[in-house]
């Protein structure tokens, strides 16, 4: 087992038509939540905001706090476990040059359902219609979070 979680920030980034982003690593079935690893002295918010001007160029707001889940799985023959801090956030730009190992994909909720999203629990975050009372809390709070 790894010694130490890995944090990943990740966000449920909705664009002006209520669709959410995906992303795909190419050497994966299965698509994901944009974001990645947090990096010392980095609050959430930057840290979403960061991962997603690197890999696509685009400019998000995050607006509220979904979930902290923790999720454990094996690969490459070793146990791992990622805590994954789930951010809601709005995109303030279109998607702009990506690198070229991710693909990105915009889905309606509907669509959503149908798609194949590791790991399976912050899926189910993201299809919740109340998405958690810390997001109805934070959605009134300056874009600028606090953590």
């Amino acid at each position: 087992m790894s010694k130490q979680p890995e944090v990943l920030v990740r966000g449920i980034i909705e664009d002006r038509e209520g669709r959410i982003l995906l992303v795909r690593h190419d050497s994966r079935q299965w698509w994901f939540f944009p974001g990645g690893h947090l990096e010392r002295g980095e609050s959430i918010a930057e840290c979403l905001r960061r991962e997603l001007r690197e890999e696509a160029e685009l400019d998000v707001h995050p607006t509220g706090l979904s979930a902290v889940i923790e999720h454990r799985y094996r690969e490459g023959g070793e146990d791992r476990v990622e805590l994954n801090i789930l951010l809601r956030a709005r995109s303030a730009s279109a998607i702009g040059t990506v690198e070229k190992r991710l693909a990105y994909r915009w889905v309606s909720v509907a669509e959503l359902e149908g798609v194949e999203v590791l790991p399976e629990t912050l899926k189910q975050v993201a299809l919740t219609a109340n998405h958690s009372v810390v997001t109805a809390i934070l959605d009134g709070l300056d874009t600028d979070l606090p953590f």
